[in-house]
């Protein structure tokens, strides 16, 4: 999971950083070192944010994220 699938993510869920932060279990601080590509995402991050949204839906957010890098949609 890079930067910007996991600001994807939160963005489409209509949540703030600080709502991420509180399910992940970090600060929301963090959340955006992250979004910003200055903070690599930590094991326990990747986890909690598969736990909660699931491996189908952050699946197909990859998905979507790489047709429009693409031209596809």
């Amino acid at each position: 999971m890079d930067a910007l699938l996991f600001k994807f993510i939160r963005q489409s869920k209509g949540m703030t950083q600080a709502e991420l932060a509180r399910i992940t279990g970090v600060s929301a601080a963090l959340i955006c070192q992250i979004e910003k590509n200055q903070k690599n995402i930590s094991d326990k991050v990747r986890r909690s944010v598969n736990d909660y949204f699931g491996a189908e839906y952050i699946r197909t957010c990859r998905i979507f994220i790489e047709q429009n890098k693409n031209g596809g949609i």
